[in-house]
């Protein structure tokens, strides 16, 4: 489940005022907002133009801030043109609004550009209704702390608190409004590939490498067939994304080496993930960190959390579930990972899921649904 990602292609950036309240709650000028962990997601609530409160990703892979047109419409704001988004599998088009305020329990920004587009499929990934993205456009009025472990968000006022005199920040590249960061990629005992790659909190994966970058550098063909697996669907703004699994020796992210991390290598034809950047840092290892974002400076610290030393793996079940439309608690197979277990069970796509058993009580499940 990995709905990332609106790269806005028009250059739709202007003065945005922002304010922290109160200005005391990090000792430095901060204020901090919890958030809820899904599948490596942030998901915060906010209000829009003082709207009761509803759920978005904070997503620092989109420029822009995203909602779900039907939500867009019934808060009232009004088109003031076109827009183009290249997300994951493909191209996604909308209008934006111009002067809104969003909200976060004390952080504010006013003079927002918020895009639309149709985002109703989101609720089935996430199972809850959320209804869009918080993007760069917000975020990059604030120093920005992620602390994954704690499940907290810490917005600084930049002029008090930034990354400016910080010798072991990483130093950002600021790409259309996004940021990257350098990595290295090493594979199978090639040389080291180094490239800037794009810090995206809206990615469930640990690190997505696009198509062109992938075949550039011949990634897959350096990898044993057996340590390769097709991915699971996600989905993106722009559609299904297709992408294959591997194991690579390591990469280096600042002063820090992730050994046998998992790489999402994109098959996909159209969407970001055949753009020419190299690829994505995704929220599998982002979240093992104490993550801050100082935008003006263009720096990133990383703190490793006590999750830091879990080996990367991937969903063993071989299941992409979806929550039905009409009943978010009930699901619905979208898809199987062939050869995984789920595939073995003979689980297929389009099932829907009656139960989740406690091993030991699968005859008596089946005694249950053989009385009706």
């Amino acid at each position: 489940m990995d709905m990332h990602r609106a790269r806005h292609v028009l250059a739709l950036f202007g003065v945005a005022l922002a304010c922290l309240i109160p200005a005391s709650a990090s000792g430095q000028g901060g204020a901090r907002v919890p958030f809820d962990l899904f599948e490596n997601n942030i998901l915060v609530q906010a209000r829009i133009n003082g709207s009761q409160p509803v759920w978005l990703v904070l997503d620092t892979g989109a420029s822009i801030d995203v909602l779900n047109e039907r939500l867009f419409k019934s808060l009232g704001l009004l088109g003031a043109g076109a827009v183009h988004l290249n997300a994951g599998g493909g191209a996604a088009s909308g209008t934006f609004a111009e002067g809104a305020t969003i909200n976060l329990q004390g952080v504010e920004a006013s003079g927002q550009r918020i895009a639309a587009v149709p985002l109703d499929e989101m609720k089935t990934y996430f199972g809850r209704d959320v209804e869009g993205l918080l993007g760069n456009n917000f975020l990059g009025n604030f120093v920005v702390e992620i602390d994954y472990a704690g499940r907290t968000l810490t917005f600084h006022d930049p002029k008090i608190f930034n990354l400016a005199g910080d010798p072991e920040a990483i130093p950002l590249e600021n790409r259309g409004g996004i940021p990257f960061a350098k990595v290295e990629v090493s594979v199978s005992g090639r040389n080291a590939v180094t490239d800037q790659f794009l810090i995206d909190s809206g990615s469930t994966r640990t690190f997505h490498l696009n198509r062109p970058f992938a075949e550039a550098h011949q990634v897959l063909q350096g990898l044993p067939k057996g340590k390769q697996v097709e991915g699971i669907g996600g989905g993106g703004l722009g559609g299904d994304t297709r992408f294959v699994d591997a194991r690579i020796d390591h990469l280096r992210l600042g002063r820090y080496t992730i050994e046998k991390p998992v790489i999402s290598v994109s098959r996909d034809a159209a969407g970001e993930g055949a753009s020419a950047d190299a690829g994505i840092i995704g929220g599998e290892l982002l979240r093992r960190f104490t993550v801050i974002l100082d935008y003006q400076n263009q720096r990133m610290s990383l703190k490793p959390n006590r999750t830091f030393a879990e080996p990367y793996d991937i969903d063993m079940s071989g299941l992409e579930l979806l929550a039905q439309p009409d009943d978010l608690k009930a699901l619905r197979i979208k898809s199987v990972r062939a050869h995984f277990p789920a595939a073995q069970a003979g689980l297929r796509e389009g099932d829907l899921v009656m139960a989740i058993l406690k091993p030991g009580v699968e005859d008596e499940f089946r005694a249950l649904l053989a009385s009706h």
